[in-house]
Parts: C-alpha cells; sequence; structure tokens
C-alpha cells in the first residue's frame, strides 16, 4: 500500500514541478521537487535495501542526485512545454 501511495505522490510532485517550470515559477522550485522527491526515494531504499551491504552515505547522495535530476528536466521540460504551446 505504501509504494502505490508513494508513487503517486512522486508523480504529482513531477507533474507540479513541470507545471511551475511551464508557468515560469522562479528556480526554487526545482530544489522544492528534489527534496520531495529525494525524501521519498530514501523512504523506498531504506525498506528495500534493509540487510543490504550498501553504506547509508550511497543511498543519500544517490536519492539526492537522482531527485534533483528529475526535477531538473521536469522544470526544463515545462519551460519547452509552455515555449512550445506558446504560454
Amino acid at each position: 500500500m505504501f509504494e502505490r501511495r508513494s508513487d503517486s505522490i512522486a508523480f504529482f510532485v513531477i507533474l507540479a514541478v513541470c507545471l511551475a517550470g511551464a508557468f515560469k515559477a522562479p528556480w526554487w522550485a526545482i530544489v522544492a521537487g528534489a527534496s520531495s522527491l529525494a525524501l521519498l526515494s530514501l523512504g523506498q531504499s531504506w525498506r528495500a535495501a534493509s540487510g543490504t551491504d550498501v553504506p547509508d552515505g550511497v543511498q543519500l547522495a544517490s536519492s539526492s542526485l537522482n531527485g534533483a535530476a528529475v526535477a531538473a528536466v521536469a522544470f526544463f521540460s515545462g519551460h519547452g512545454l509552455a515555449w512550445v504551446w506558446g504560454v
């Protein structure tokens, strides 16, 4: 149940960051989206990785970088979609 809910929340975070880019919101929308996605990713990775040899620092770094990359791509995709649609 948690996985479905967290996947839905992640989808809506990505959608919100994309819309923020489309409506020319400031760059901090990337930071807010990245931190939200990183927290969701950390919650899932620590549940899945219990009992593995992956250090916590590596999980933290990979979740943070993944969240930042996805949020930045969503934001700039929103900018591109706004340019295409003429918003």
